[in-house]
C-alpha cells in the first residue's frame, strides 16, 4: 500500500481526498448501473461497506443515532459549532475516518486501503491514478523488501515476549542485532492485527488485517476483551522508511488469546 500521505495529513485534506474518492470509485462499468458493478472491479461486498460508512443520514433499527451516522454527516457535525467542542461527536467522527483501536469499527480509509489492495495494478489509468493520489513509485523507490532476507529495513520475525491475562506483549527480533530500536533508515514500525476463531488454520490475505499502532522499541502490548479469550489473535508487521517506501509485511506471528 502507497504511503499514508494519500488521504492528507489534516482533517480538511483528507475530507476533500474522501469527497472526490468515494464518489469516483462508484463510477459504473460500461454497459451497468452503479449497483450492478463498478468501472474498476470493486467488490459488492466492499462497496456497500464504502458507501455505509461514507453516508448514513438516516440510521435505523437497530442502529442507533448518531453512532451510526455516516461520515458525511458527522463531518458536518464535528465542524458545526457546537459539536467542536462535544466529545462525543468528536469520538465518533475519529472512529469512522479510521479505525484507531482494534475495538473501534471499521473506518474510511480502512476500507479504502482493503479495497486499493484489491484492485490491480494494471486496471488503473493514468487519470485514475491521479484522481486518487494513487500514483506509481519512481524506479529507484519501487523497492519490494523481502521477509525472508537479512535486509536492514525488515526484520526477521515477531514473537511473545510477554503474556498475561487478556494481554499480549509482542516483540521483533532483527538480523544482527540485539537491539529493538528501529533499524537505519526506518521512520515507522507499524503493527497490523486480526481476530479469528482458534479452530482455523487460514491465514486471512494481509489487507484484511487492521493496523493497532507502531511498535515502540521493538515492543507492542495489545489488551484483549473477556469475549476474545480463546480466539486467536494473528500479528503482522510492517516498516515505513524515510524515503516512504513501505516494506513486506512480516511472516504471521499466531498466539491464542488466554
Amino acid at each position: 500500500m502507497e504511503d499514508e500521505t494519500i488521504f492528507g495529513n489534516t482533517q480538511v485534506a483528507r475530507n476533500e481526498y474522501f469527497t472526490r474518492a468515494v464518489p469516483y470509485l462508484n463510477q459504473p462499468a460500461v454497459g451497468t448501473t452503479p449497483s450492478t458493478a463498478t468501472r474498476l472491479g470493486i467488490t459488492a461486498a466492499n462497496m456497500a461497506t464504502l458507501n455505509h460508512l461514507y453516508s448514513n443520514p438516516t440510521p435505523v433499527y437497530p442502529e442507533t443515532t448518531p453512532d451510526d451516522l455516516g461520515y458525511l454527516e458527522l463531518w458536518a457535525m464535528h465542524t458545526s459549532p457546537g459539536g467542536k467542542r462535544n466529545p462525543t461527536i468528536t469520538k465518533l467522527f475519529n472512529a469512522i475516518e479510521r479505525q484507531h483501536q482494534i475495538t473501534d469499527p471499521i473506518g474510511l480509509e480502512n476500507i479504502l486501503r482493503t479495497i486499493y489492495a484489491d484492485i490491480p495494478e494494471s486496471a488503473l489509468t493514468t487519470t485514475d491514478r491521479t484522481a486518487l493520489n494513487l500514483q506509481t513509485r519512481k524506479a529507484k523507490t519501487t523497492v519490494s523488501i523481502s521477509t525472508e532476507q537479512n535486509s536492514r529495513l525488515m526484520p526477521i520475525y515477531l514473537s511473545m515476549k510477554k503474556q498475561i491475562h487478556l494481554s499480549i506483549e509482542v516483540e521483533v527480533t532483527y538480523p544482527g542485532t540485539k537491539s529493538k530500536a528501529k533499524q537505519k533508515g526506518v521512520k515507522e514500525v507499524m503493527l497490523f492485527m486480526i481476530i479469528q476463531a482458534a479452530n482455523l488454520t487460514t491465514i486471512p490475505a494481509s489487507s484484511t488485517f487492521l493496523y493497532i499502532g507502531d511498535m515502540k522499541r521493538g515492543t507492542f502490548t495489545q489488551n484483549f476483551t473477556e469475549a476474545e479469550e480463546g480466539m486467536a489473535a494473528l500479528f503482522v508487521m510492517q516498516e515505513k522508511s524515510t524515503k516512504g517506501v513501505l516494506g513486506n509485511f512480516t511472516k504471521v506471528f499466531r498466539i491464542v488469546i488466554s
